[in-house]
C-alpha cells in the first residue's frame, strides 16, 4: 500500500506541475495571438501579403489557409435533409448513425480538487 501512496503522490505533483504549465503556455498563446492581429493589421495596411520577413535564422511569411468546418451529426442532417425529401427517412438514418457509431472506454485517474 506504500508504493501506492507514493505513486499517487508523484501523480498528483506531476498532473499540478502539468496544470502550471498548461496555464503558462495559455498566456503566451493569447499573448501570440494578440500580437499576430497587430501584425495582420499592418501587413494588410501595406499591403505586404507576398513578403517574407527575415529575422536573425528565421523566415516569417503570412499564409492564408482554408480549413473546413467538423463534420458533426447536425451538419450532417442538415445536409441528408437537403438531399432526401421525406423527414422520416433522415430521421431513421440519423438514428442508426446514433446507435452505431464506434465507443470505446477510456480508464483514466483525475485529480478532483476540493477547497
Amino acid at each position: 500500500m506504500d508504493t501506492l501512496e507514493n505513486n499517487l503522490k508523484q501523480w498528483l505533483k506531476i498532473d499540478n506541475l502539468i496544470q502550471e504549465k498548461n496555464n503558462e503556455l495559455k498566456e503566451l498563446r493569447q499573448l501570440k495571438s494578440s500580437i499576430n492581429e497587430k501584425l495582420f493589421s499592418t501587413i494588410e495596411e501595406n499591403n505586404l501579403y507576398n513578403s517574407t520577413f527575415k529575422i536573425n535564422n528565421n523566415y516569417i511569411k503570412y499564409s492564408t489557409t482554408k480549413q473546413t468546418s467538423s463534420l458533426t451529426l447536425k451538419y450532417l442532417e442538415k445536409c441528408l435533409m437537403e438531399k432526401i425529401n421525406d423527414e422520416s427517412d433522415v430521421k431513421d438514418i440519423m438514428s442508426h448513425i446514433k446507435k452505431n457509431r464506434e465507443t470505446k472506454i477510456i480508464n483514466e485517474i483525475k485529480n478532483n480538487i476540493k477547497e
